[in-house]
Formats: C-alpha cells, structure tokens, sequence
C-alpha cells in the first residue's frame, strides 16, 4: 500500500511540474476583414504578430510574421510562436516576468 501511494505523489508532482512549464506556442484565431468591415474570405493574407511587455504599447519581446490563408468565412487558425521571427526568440520570453500583451 505505501509503494502504490509513493507512485501516485510522485505521479500528481510530475503532472504539477509538467504544468509550470512555458508554452512553445500560443493558438490563435481570428476573423479577417478589410478597411471597411467586410470579410476577407479564401484569400492569403500576412500577419505580423508582436508580444509587448507590461503595457499594450511596451517593448516588443517577440515579433514574428505569418501567411496563412482565409477560409469561407474570413477566419484563420495560427500559432504564435511558430512564425517567422522578425524580433526576439519565443523560447527566451520571461513569461513569470510582468503581464504580456499581444
């Protein structure tokens, strides 16, 4: 009974620790439209995604750009993270340090 107890406390701290980690992407969706409000549907369009530090108008610690296409609907599905770095390197973010705006 105390090794199957000892497995599960080691098992729950492993997944604690597993948890803590920082990502090594961030999913993101969105709704792409023109100057005018309309959709911009089925076409490719190019992103340039920044992560600012502290304040929405902070210092930019990471900046990539993306080219994903546009569905029917105008919507596109990326990965922040997964881009092309323009500024910065995603792996190196403090992300324990100040609160991060995208």
């Amino acid at each position: 009974m105390r090794k199957h107890a000892l497995s599960v406390l080691l098992f729950l701290l492993l997944g604690l620790v597993g948890f803590s980690q920082a990502p090594n992407s961030i999913p993101y969706q969105a709704v792409i439209r023109n100057s005018s409000g309309v959709v911009i549907a089925n076409q490719p369009v190019k992103l340039r995604i920044s992560l600012h530090d502290s304040i929405a108008s902070g210092v930019i610690v990471y900046q990539e750009t993306q080219f994903p296409n546009t569905n029917t609907m105008g919507m596109i599905n990326i990965f922040v993270g997964k881009g092309t770095p323009a500024a910065g390197n995603f792996a190196n973010i403090n992300w324990s340090n100040n609160s991060k705006f995208l």
